[in-house]
């Protein structure tokens, strides 16, 4: 009798094959065999193949077996392929828009992941045009499949009304719905829900608990938060020591308002030994970052000369960064510094603009209502309003501005 041929194998016995031949770690072996399945058509085999170059041999070879699966319509490839544009990993460029082409495919065919990093393009403009309501459409999908970083960011959308109408309660329960699976930034979310007493009352106590789960898991922003309520007794029993430890456990992971805190710290010497050089280097640190409050500092200390050489100029330069970001007390500044002439060309509606802005905050400080309630009586800058300047005055003179009290006394006014 003559002996049969023996048959090839088929796609799924090379794929076993190769498996085996990998957890041995017989890589040339696991290479061949992959390659002969894939020959078959079979795209997780170069998906596979893609994993073992990426993980135990050549890595630059891993985006061609990532792209040939995923062209086959792997979504996992597809996914693997746009975390690759994303890092710069395996000789790529960072390409956003690469990534996100590669992780749209990969979340129109349910990879949560996928979908997670696609919301976060769209939400951060990475690749993409900003579109927030993509982004709360992804996150959705995502949470949907219970993964809990979609539950986070989406909350997050509705927190701020992006993409989705603003609601508080629904945030929280998307943050709560996170939390419950360990996620370190919706436990931080939850914290500060409870401290603001957004979604839910508010509730100090429950606040450090949250911080406190969070910030064991060094989640930066929690330690810092937590930070200031050891240092202040809020909440909790004061403890110095503890709190600096979260601070600068904060610190160490880059976090800008730790920095900030950190720098105030050593410029006044409270709770550290005073060391101004130290303070300059957390002051610009924390900048960088754009963090409002340094930026705003660093302006002060370069218009008054303090420890740094004087430079309105330069002043200026961290005010209108300041002011870009957010920072009432920059915005009110810029309006005094325009109204006076002082360092800039005097200009009464540039200073009312942002004396403006400053007021427009919803819990704007009782100084920046009494610059502003101050041009309207005198119209500067601005058509004369005495009626609507008494009542903006007045709201500061009843929050503790003195300037607003000697204002209203000195005309006769109440």
């Amino acid at each position: 009798m003559n002996r049969k041929e023996k048959k090839p194998a088929g796609a799924d016995e090379l794929m076993k094959q190769a498996h085996a031949a990998w957890d041995e770690y017989d890589l040339d072996e696991a290479e061949r065999l992959f390659k002969l399945a894939g020959a078959q058509g079979c795209a997780e085999a170069y998906y596979q193949l893609g994993k073992l170059y990426y993980y135990d041999a050549d890595e630059a070879k891993a985006p061609a077996c990532y792209r040939r699966a995923a062209n086959m319509g792997h979504a996992r490839a597809a996914y693997h392929l746009g975390n690759l544009y994303m890092d710069a990993e395996c000789g790529l460029k960072k390409d956003m828009a690469k990534a996100a082409k590669w992780w749209r495919m990969a979340a129109k065919a349910d990879i949560p992941e996928a979908q997670v990093n696609l919301g976060v393009s769209y939400q951060d403009a990475e690749g993409v045009q900003q579109d927030y309501s993509k982004a709360a459409y992804w996150y959705s999908r995502a949470a949907g499949q219970g993964k809990p970083e979609g539950m986070h960011n989406l909350g997050n959308l509705y927190r701020k009304g992006l993409g989705v109408p603003q609601d508080d309660r629904k945030a929280f329960e998307l943050y709560k719905a996170a939390a419950k699976r360990g996620v370190a930034n919706a436990l931080f979310a939850m914290g500060l829900s409870y401290a603001d007493g957004r979604g839910t009352r508010k509730n100090m106590k429950l606040a450090a608990l949250w911080y406190e789960r969070a910030a064991a898991q060094g989640q930066e922003q929690a330690c810092c938060n937590l930070s200031n309520m050891y240092l202040d007794g809020e909440a909790v029993q004061k403890d110095v020591r503890k709190g600096m430890e979260l601070c600068r456990k904060a610190v160490e992971q880059g976090e800008p308002n730790a920095q900030c805190n950190l720098a105030r710290y050593h410029q006044r010497g409270k709770h550290v030994r005073r060391d101004i050089k130290r303070a300059l280097e957390l002051y610009r640190l924390a900048a960088r970052q754009n963090q409002e409050v340094a930026l705003f500092r660093l302006g002060e200390l370069y218009e008054i000369g303090r420890h740094v050489p004087k430079s309105v100029s330069r002043a200026l330069y961290y005010y209108r960064r300041a002011a870009k970001f957010g920072g009432e007390d920059a915005q009110r500044r810029l309006g005094d510094l325009y109204r006076t002439g002082k360092g800039v060309k005097k200009n009464l509606k540039t200073a009312f603009e942002w004396y403006k802005r400053a007021a427009e905050h919803d819990d704007a400080d009782e100084d920046s209502l009494f610059s502003l309630g101050r041009a309207y009586w005198h119209g500067e800058g601005v058509a004369q309003d005495q009626a609507l300047a008494k009542r903006l005055i007045r709201k500061a003179a009843k929050a503790g501005c003195k300037a607003a009290q000697r204002f209203l006394a000195a005309r006769g006014l109440r």
